[in-house]
């Protein structure tokens, strides 16, 4: 008894098959590719905060500091453009604004600003109360 084939037309696939493959494959990559792309620019954004919030507290540390030995006043304020992630002048992408109001017997406040421009222009304040 001899085989009967199960398909009278064993040819291999049409055009319009390889057509629609080829198109659910195309989304498939287009939706894979959209989805690294926001991967990336999230990863890129939590490392700028990360480090904005870093060079904040470092500052605001260093005029607490700073307080013990003596009075802080408007003096004390200062602007730092192009600090990059170790506090340094020169290349880098922060600007890093200190504020000081107040001043001998009084309430202090410090404001320590970091902002950056990565899409946008993004900001991460802090600010705290001393008594000189």
């Amino acid at each position: 008894m001899a085989l009967k084939p199960l398909f009278k037309d064993n040819s291999g696939f049409t055009f319009v098959e390889i057509l629609v493959a080829s198109a659910i494959l195309s989304f498939g990559l287009l939706g894979i590719t959209g989805m690294s792309r926001t991967t990336v620019s999230g990863n890129l954004f939590s490392k700028s905060m990360t480090t904005a919030i870093a060079l904040g507290q470092g500052k605001m540390e260093s005029l607490k500091r700073m307080a013990l030995s003596t009075t802080l006043t408007s003096a004390n304020n200062a602007v730092e453009n192009n600090i990059d992630e170790n506090g340094t002048a020169g290349s880098g992408i922060f600007t890093r604004t200190s504020t000081v109001t107040g001043g001998a017997n009084q309430l202090t406040t410090l404001n320590i600003s970091v902002s950056w421009t990565d899409s946008r222009l993004r900001t991460v304040t802090f600010q705290t109360l001393l008594r000189q």
